[in-house]
């Protein structure tokens, strides 16, 4: 389950991303400002340490 829950962060943090890039080519300069403070926010959080290594931890799981 919590590894579940670290792939689950590891998604949302890559659709924050997704939309900051997609509000700033929109030209929507104000909604990318606060995305891109969300992720700085994000990434601030201690989750973010956790799982940010996931896809090494992955390959080593199927190493096993």
């Amino acid at each position: 389950m919590q590894t579940c829950i670290k792939q689950i962060s590891l998604y949302l943090h890559h659709t924050i991303i997704a939309i900051g890039i997609l509000t700033k080519s929109l030209g929507f300069g104000k909604l990318s400002d606060r995305i891109h403070g969300t992720r700085d926010c994000f990434e601030s959080g201690t989750d973010y340490k956790i799982i940010k290594d996931i896809p090494q931890n992955l390959k080593e799981l199927k190493k096993r």
